[in-house]
């Protein structure tokens, strides 16, 4: 303190730096300097958020607190953060990490990455392919990683082990049912005809109640490709069968079986003609 009780005199080494103020932009080279920027009310324009355009005036950047347009060209922008190429925009909102394309409407099908981070009761990942809009109840595929203390049940991460890894009593779908088409030489499906490759690409099939009509040996009971190419074995495959009346007298005593061809076809063996049903629940290994 002065003599006098005033504010002493600055020292030599002291050196007073005042707040930057806000500097308002200036044609092309303008420059925004502020300690503290604060965004708020609706984004519908004219509205708030912040817009970051290319030198041509295109968006190539936002942050906005909930979806609307932007103020210059009236291009939908959505809630978050979004940066765009142009061909793709990247969105993160939330505990979500998605992408979309500018030029589709607004979906919530979108290929996406979700986090439920929690300390307390363990983390989880989630990945979503999204969806098209081609198809009719098109169904999105998904995957997601649990922590030991998140999962849901039945199994538990291999302690000091970095690794994706499926447990042995978790099911792992890559593939849905298909319908197997219509057969030949007078067969037909009385109950079900599915078809479907397990997680280990071996193909599964599910057929009850097949009604046999023609059943020499060597009848061709699905035509060719009936299986598409990606559910052909390598080798023929004879697969034993159930059938309420078997071959068991004659010159061709033989237990029931179908031939699983290399061309997707299907043949019959040791069915007797008094035969009213085949089933088949088998899977089949396509590359053995």
């Amino acid at each position: 303190m002065s003599a006098d009780g005033g504010t002493p005199p600055q020292r030599p080494d002291q050196v007073v730096t005042p707040q930057i103020s806000a500097v308002a932009a200036g044609g092309s080279a303008g420059i925004f300097r502020g300690r503290l920027v604060e965004i708020i009310g609706a984004i519908a324009p004219p509205g708030s958020g912040l817009f970051v355009y290319d030198g041509a005036g295109s968006l190539i950047a936002s942050i906005a607190g909930a979806p609307g347009t932007d103020p210059l060209n009236h291009q939908a922008v959505p809630a978050g953060i979004m940066s765009s190429d142009f061909t793709i925009e990247v969105i993160i909102f939330g505990s979500e990490v998605s992408w979309t394309t500018p030029s589709d409407a607004p979906h919530q099908g979108r290929p996406a990455i979700f986090a439920n981070p929690s300390g307390a009761n363990g983390n989880s990942l989630e990945i979503v392919s999204g969806i098209g809009k081609t198809t009719l109840g098109a169904v999105e595929a998904a995957l997601t990683f649990y922590d030991s203390d998140a999962k849901p049940g039945g199994f538990s991460v291999p302690s000091g082990d970095a690794m994706i890894f499926v447990a042995g009593n978790c099911q792992l779908v890559t593939d849905s049912w298909h319908t197997m088409p219509a057969m030949s030489a007078g067969w037909t499906v009385g109950g079900i005809a599915k078809y479907r490759l397990t997680p280990f690409g071996d193909l599964q099939v599910a057929w009850q109640n097949l009604t046999p009509s023609s059943v020499a040996d060597g009848t061709t009971i699905w035509a060719a490709s009936s299986l598409p190419s990606a559910y052909q074995p390598a080798h023929t495959e004879r697969v034993v069968c159930y059938t309420d009346n078997q071959r068991l007298n004659g010159a061709n005593t033989e237990g029931a079986a179908l031939l699983f061809g290399t061309d997707g076809s299907i043949q019959c063996f040791g069915i007797a003609a008094a035969a009213t049903r085949v089933d088949l629940f088998a899977t089949i290994p396509l590359t053995a």
